[in-house]
């Protein structure tokens, strides 16, 4: 899930769901992507999403990409307080979908 999650968050053509003409795969692979690329935004619309990491530079574009898809809420989690608080500054507009939380992983009461 991981892997797909990146694949379509980096992919270019995740937003239009259209695959460009010169994309080189077969021609089953089109149909199958095609399905994805049209199913990404029904996924994640209305959902709860945890992203961990959120203030490193590959977590908050994943914040910035998922808010394209206007899940339910978007709880980002690191242990960088400063982070937090420029990533709530970047995101202003968002404040209604996005929750900032400071904390560890490996703490297992706070990730509850």
């Amino acid at each position: 899930m991981l892997f797909s999650l990146y694949f379509f968050l980096w992919n270019p053509y995740f937003e239009t769901g259209v695959i460009p003409h010169n994309f080189k795969s077969s021609s089953s692979q089109k149909g199958t992507q095609k399905r994805k690329f049209s199913n990404i935004a029904s996924f994640f619309s209305g959902k709860d999403i945890v992203v961990t990491g959120g203030c490193g530079s590959i977590g908050s574009e994943i914040v910035a990409q998922l808010l394209i898809f206007k899940p339910k809420r978007i709880r980002v989690f690191d242990t960088n307080e400063s982070g937090l608080f420029a990533l709530e500054q970047r995101f202003k507009e968002h404040g209604d979908v996005l929750r900032y939380l400071v904390g560890n992983i490996r703490d297992k009461e706070r990730l509850r």
